[in-house]
């Protein structure tokens, strides 16, 4: 089997149970091409997306962790330089078992083991430190893995990259280069320069350079998303980095207003045309109005028929034949609501909406919206009573 025909529709993440992990008692993802994971803060997203890293990359973790260098003697080290210091986790009575398969986190490893997730954290403007990311060696070992190996990652990305950071002639089509300037510079530049010797990011505006500090809360959340996706969508003949399958990307919308939203997701749309399997925390309700109306196009493609790439084109501002194509093939969306319960956190499927419109209203996050909604009609119909 070729590695095309291999890529088309392989999924790395096809299945996680977890009992007793963290406060999750018991749980049960299934995973599609396209993933989202919905729920109130605190309630164990990032964490079970921690673990699905660790248990799909973990020889090559222990790797890096050698490589920087950290002396491993037992497993209980691992998930402390891991998931962050003093985190109790794996108890003895954690059970995990992964596509069929039981995990439990072990500090053997492989030489030449690839990481095979790339992991973008809600926390990755922290990579940032006065204008430039920061090397593995630089955080502290209280700081989660996941932060430390995208900052690295997106350091020796920004090193080998000559000219402009954005915009990049090559870089992504231009109708998504020109959504991206709309929706966060402005026609402002991202450039590499110096000060005293040292390497730093620049928002050239007018021939003014401005440091990263004086960006916008916008432009620096997006800035270290934006060297996240320059290395998992590179430029050329090359359609995506060989040794990834999956991307995860926590909270896409930190910082950022609708229209920046929208740009955001046409490039996660970008990821899975690439066939990336893509897995996502939100906390927005415009993600998850825009996955269920890309679900319901989905569903409905054969009695749709040729209407289908109409109706896709007017949806997402953008004709791309590609991603048409992407869509129409075996895609699957899955999608789970994280809540505490009893002290503890459940996790519920819910990609089937239509069963839960009437009770969970996606999690509880389109409530509000509705909520304002029926109080305006009735402000201009004139029915005052609940």
């Amino acid at each position: 089997m070729s590695q095309k025909t291999k890529n088309k529709n392989h999924l790395i993440a096809k299945k996680l149970t977890i009992e007793n992990f963290a406060r999750v008692k018991k749980g049960e993802l299934e995973f599609g091409n396209l993933t989202i994971l919905v729920g109130p803060q605190a309630t164990g997203k990032t964490l079970t997306l921690e673990l699905l890293k660790l248990i799909i990359d973990s020889k090559a973790i222990v790797n890096n962790l050698k490589k920087y260098p950290y002396n491993l003697t037992n497993d209980k080290e691992l998930e402390s330089l891991f998931f962050g210091k003093g985190l109790n986790l794996l108890k003895d009575n954690t059970r995990i078992k992964f596509n069929g398969y039981d995990f439990a986190p072990s500090v053997r490893s492989y030489r030449g083991s690839k990481e095979k997730i790339f992991y973008i954290p809600a926390h990755r403007v922290m990579a940032i430190n006065d204008g430039w990311p920061q090397p593995f060696q630089a955080f502290s070992v209280d700081d989660p893995y996941v932060l430390r190996i995208f900052s690295e990652n997106i350091r020796i990305l920004l090193e080998r990259m000559k000219g402009n950071i954005f915009p990049i002639e090559g870089r992504f089509n231009k109708t998504i280069r020109d959504k991206i300037n709309d929706a966060f510079f402005g026609n402002a530049k991202i450039i590499k320069g110096k000060e005293d010797v040292k390497r730093k990011l620049f928002l050239e505006v007018d021939n003014n350079k401005l440091q990263f500090f004086t960006w916008s809360a916008g432009q620096r959340e997006f800035v270290p998303l934006l060297l996240g996706l320059y290395f998992l969508l590179p430029s050329g003949n090359i359609t995506k980095q060989k040794d990834i399958d999956a991307v995860v990307i926590e909270e896409p919308e930190m910082g950022l207003h609708p229209k920046a939203i929208e740009t955001i997701f046409l490039l996660i749309l970008e990821l899975l045309r690439r066939k990336y399997q893509v897995i996502i925390s939100t906390h927005s309700p415009q993600i998850l109005e825009m996955v269920w109306v890309l679900q319901e196009l989905i569903n409905q493609k054969r009695k749709l028929k040729n209407d289908f790439d109409k109706l896709v084109k007017e949806f997402l501002g953008i004709n791309n034949k590609q991603l048409i194509n992407t869509l129409k093939e075996n895609f699957k969306i899955k999608i789970h609501f994280f809540t505490h319960q009893d002290n503890f956190i459940t996790i519920k499927d819910i990609t089937n909406l239509e069963e839960f419109e009437n009770t969970d209203d996606w999690g509880g996050l389109t409530k509000i919206a509705n909520k304002s909604s029926e109080i305006v009609s009735r402000i201009y119909s004139g029915n005052y009573d609940i």
